[in-house]
């Protein structure tokens, strides 16, 4: 690739966590369309290369909100050379063959905050595991999954130790990955033989991750960005927001939902925020002391459980896992932020208020324009242009109620997960 010398540039190297196979990968729809709108979050002088993005850097979204083109965030103003989805080793040598400077922290630092064992450590550590849950996630490193009877008898072993409602199903995900590609997922004993299969993919991506597999109520994220003391943005840890966040069963990204208030700032709207806001930024945090810095996420999510008296009770687990990169979430708080005025505008947004959204990466079933009928006065549809046929936009409306009544529940099964983009 031929490229001036830090002129900005975009590699979308989603997925990147799991291999070079990122850029097949970026040939499936809804990945390409992940990946074009990662590409609005920028000025307009940045390069969207189009042997991964399949349309020249002057193509662009034709929304009005979108047209002036400036960067979604302050941090992003400045950035030259290559931007990566992905900080990692690849993305160093390829900025490197193509005569470019690469911004980012070093490469084994992002492979540390990015492995699963970290976010767990570390919320352990700071009191964020609930009591519910402590002892139930292990953390089993490569060389621990080579002997096949060895890791069943101690997977065996840790699961009988849980308490009743966590033994009734577990997985074994991989340290390093996305979208739950690559975990064995179990109901009942441990099959041997599934095991045996699964554990060399395991090791391969950085060890395995043994937790119970619990009934999630709602998903969570929240995104942040990290600066080093002395950075021409403010040094530290900032929250840009947090959302719901839509996904499957099995763990692949469907969309986020939230709330806008009039400053441009960004909730998810649930009950536990402010919990999954502390818990964020407090792993955040040793991110950043760990030598992490620029965008991520953490994830949570809310679950139901039946305790030793048969009452079903609710609990939030804040940190499942930080990604330390940028995130859908990122891209969907930098789009939503763009409209802003236009909400106070249609909507009457004024100081104490806040308005719901959804961004999907097709349109709803029935198309965005009766969605946008269902969702009552004052909604309205944001468009965003992609680079292949499906219709990406965001629906903005007066509250969570709204967009719940205009927009129909997506399916929760049988998903190409080599073909969902990471969260």
């Amino acid at each position: 690739m031929s490229t001036q010398r830090d002129a900005p540039w975009l590699l979308p190297n989603l997925g990147a966590e799991e291999g070079p196979g990122w850029e097949r990968m970026l040939r499936a729809p809804r990945v390409a369309t992940a990946a074009w709108l990662f590409g609005q979050l920028f000025p307009a002088d940045v390069r969207l290369p189009p042997e991964y993005f399949g349309q020249s850097s002057e193509d662009g979204p034709t929304d009005g909100a979108l047209e002036a083109r400036r960067a979604a965030f302050g941090w992003l103003e400045e950035r030259r050379g290559c931007i990566a989805w992905l900080a990692d080793a690849d993305a160093r040598q390829r900025a490197a063959s193509a005569g470019s400077s690469f911004e980012g922290p070093a490469p084994d630092v992002v492979a540390d905050v990015n492995d699963k064992a970290f976010a767990l450590a570390e919320a352990e550590a700071a009191g964020f595991v609930p009591r519910s849950l402590r002892g139930t996630s292990v953390a089993f490193e490569p060389d621990a999954l080579t002997d096949a009877d060895e890791a069943h008898a101690r997977i065996t072993a840790a699961v009988a130790s849980w308490p009743a409602f966590a033994r009734e199903a577990f997985t074994l995900k991989p340290r390093h990955g996305t979208s739950g590609r690559g975990r064995l997922d179990v109901e009942g004993a441990l099959d041997a033989g599934a095991l045996r299969s699964a554990l060399p993919g395991l090791a391969s991506r950085g060890g395995a991750i043994l937790e119970p597999w619990l009934e999630r109520e709602v998903d969570l994220s929240a995104q942040l960005h990290l600066a080093a003391a002395g950075d021409s943005q403010a040094g530290g840890v900032v929250l840009l927001g947090t959302l719901e966040q839509r996904v499957s069963r099995r763990g692949t990204f469907l969309g986020h939902r939230g709330e806008i208030d009039s400053r441009g700032r960004v909730f998810s709207g649930l009950p536990d925020d402010e919990d999954l806001r502390e818990a964020a930024a407090a792993v955040a945090g040793a991110a950043l002391r760990r030598g992490y810095t620029g965008p991520c996420g953490v994830d949570g999510f809310v679950f139901r459980w039946q305790d030793e008296s048969g009452e079903w009770r609710r609990t939030l687990r804040p940190v499942v896992e930080l990604n330390g990169r940028f995130t859908m979430g990122t891209v969907t708080l930098g789009l939503v932020r763009r409209h802003t005025d236009r909400i106070r505008e249609a909507q009457g947004l004024r100081p104490g208020d806040r308005r719901a959204f959804d961004l999907q990466l097709d349109a709803p079933r029935g198309g965005w324009e009766a969605a946008c009928e269902r969702a009552g006065s004052g909604a309205f549809v944001a468009p965003l242009d992609g680079p292949g046929a499906l219709r990406p936009g965001i629906l903005f409306a007066r509250s969570r109620a709204d967009l719940a009544r205009a927009l129909d529940a997506p399916a929760e099964g049988g998903e190409d997960r080599s073909t969902e983009p990471p969260a």
